[in-house]
């Protein structure tokens, strides 16, 4: 489950990954050049910092995120000045929910069972690791999980470990925040088999097959697990704040069709070959071209079709709340860096990082330096407020 920036490409666009949360996943720190020690906190910028590089949003809030030790490559969690709060000690680790909880891998798995389980703020397990997979928890409380058995199906759990909705579903979304979510079963259907008897007479029987994992058929739950729209969608995004979700389905030749539904179920665009434009918060739409050398590059449109930012880059992401897209281009030489802009379509952050994530609501965005390799912090001008020092590095959380 890669955590790499959730920067918009042809599949991203869409919203319909289907999956579980993303956590971070041990990354190669063999490009590494120099990094903390283990325990120590990670040394903060405070050179050539201007009074301009103070973060964008003041809250109350507690913001952790986690981050990869660059040394042992196992995963802890820091808070905004750098220093771990909680050590490095897992194999993997996901963002912590707003209730507290956070999904982690066990880097002992002998003596603390293998797969995920769930920690509070201080590190101590709540939920004993016995999940393949495990997700965020949502708004209504409940988290996707998937048990590490043979039946390999997925249910939702509230915050004791027990299922509020039983494990049924051979793929899930988290659910958002209108209290819906993406969800597939495995569609059974009949084949029959004709025999001749000894006697020249014919018996048929039926029997139960399973359709492939191509052929899973998404809808969407509420929080008692039944489906509020049934499912009839190849693919099926997670719903956005306006209340709309990217769905998919295929024509008689296989093809996928691409459409908008509400929260009803009902086509707000039409099932269509390409893409369709969907407009965010801000106004703008992600559109694209394909160059004359059939490359594809993102741009943003306005509703009037006209594009505001011309179509250049190789990906673009979600204008975060202090009104910064992150976005990368291709370099002469074939590299992609990414940087970020406003929604002029102007750079407030030159491309120069090998990866980054979206600011998060604390005003701090974990990027990858390309020199070192190395993940740390950047502040909305662009200077460190956390340098570079980690093998991989999540998005900061709010947590209540």
């Amino acid at each position: 489950m890669k955590n790499f920036i959730r920067l918009v490409n042809a599949t991203i666009v869409l919203g319909i990954a289907i999956s579980l949360c993303g956590c971070g996943l041990k990354q190669n720190s063999s490009t590494k050049t120099s990094a903390p020690q283990s325990n120590t906190n990670v040394t903060v910028s405070n050179t050539t910092k201007s009074s301009t590089s103070e973060t964008t949003v003041q809250d109350t809030s507690t913001y952790l995120a986690w981050v990869q030790d660059a040394d042992n490559n196992l995963c802890g969690y820091i808070d905004k000045t750098g220093k771990y709060v909680i050590a490095p000690q897992f194999a993997t680790a996901c963002s912590f929910s707003k209730n507290g909880l956070a999904a982690v891998e066990a880097a002992d798995g002998e003596s603390l069972g293998y797969g995920y389980g769930y920690i509070d703020i201080s590190g101590n397990f709540v939920m004993d690791p016995q999940f393949y997979q495990a997700g965020e928890y949502a708004l209504n409380g409940l988290a996707a999980v998937t048990d590490y058995d043979t039946s390999a199906l997925s249910g939702y759990i509230d915050s004791t470990g027990y299922y509020a909705i039983a494990r049924q579903f051979v793929s899930v979304q988290n659910f958002a925040a209108n209290g819906l979510a993406a969800a597939a079963k495995n569609l059974k259907y009949e084949v029959q088999t004709v025999t001749t008897t000894a006697n020249g007479s014919t018996e048929t029987q039926a029997t139960t097959a399973y359709q492939g994992e191509n052929d899973y058929v998404y809808g969407y739950i509420d929080s008692t697990g039944n489906f509020v729209i049934e499912p009839k969608f190849c693919l099926a995004g997670e719903f956005d704040e306006n209340g709309l979700a990217y769905v998919a389905i295929r024509d008689a030749a296989d093809n996928y069709l691409f459409g908008i539904i509400d929260t009803a179920g009902d086509y707000v665009v039409e099932p269509q070959s390409s893409i369709p434009e969907y407009f965010l918060p801000n106004g703008l739409a992600i559109a694209h071209i394909n160059d004359s050398n059939d490359n594809t590059l993102f741009g943003f449109i306005d509703k009037t079709g006209n594009y505001v930012i011309e179509p250049q880059f190789e990906s673009v992401g979600i204008f975060a709340e202090n009104g910064l897209s992150a976005v990368s281009v291709k370099l002469d030489n074939g590299d992609i860096r990414y940087g970020y802009i406003d929604k002029t379509g102007s750079y407030v952050i030159e491309p120069k990082f090998t990866r980054c994530e979206n600011f998060a609501m604390n005003g701090i965005a974990a990027v990858q330096d390309a020199e070192s390799g190395l993940w740390g912090y950047i502040d909305k001008s662009g200077y460190y407020v956390i340098e570079p020092g980690y093998g991989a590095a999540g998005v900061f959380s709010p947590i209540n």
